[in-house]
């Protein structure tokens, strides 16, 4: 099964919250979250031994970080114009 971020997300919190007992978070989950579908507690107990680690993977959201030819050409006008100026900056 493929899980979104909010989903990990909250099959974390409920494992914490029933003291990291995997078969009754997912009770709690399935009880708690009833329309989504229902993770095996082995799902529950693996995405959060994976955040733990911080070796979690799921689909990015928000920023991105992909610089285009025309993005580069404001940057370098930009820094050219002012050397002390952050790319950061820029990019906002």
């Amino acid at each position: 099964m493929v899980f979104t971020n909010e989903e990990y997300t909250d099959m974390h919190l409920v494992y914490g919250e029933k003291r990291s007992n995997a078969r009754a978070a997912q009770r709690k989950y399935a009880e708690k979250f009833s329309i989504r579908q229902h993770p095996h507690s082995l799902n529950i107990y693996n995405s959060s031994s994976t955040i733990k680690r911080n070796r979690f993977s799921g689909p990015k959201k928000g920023r991105h970080n992909d610089v285009t030819a025309e993005h580069k050409d404001v940057i370098l006008m930009e820094v050219e114009e002012n050397p002390e100026i952050s790319v950061r900056d820029i990019m906002m």
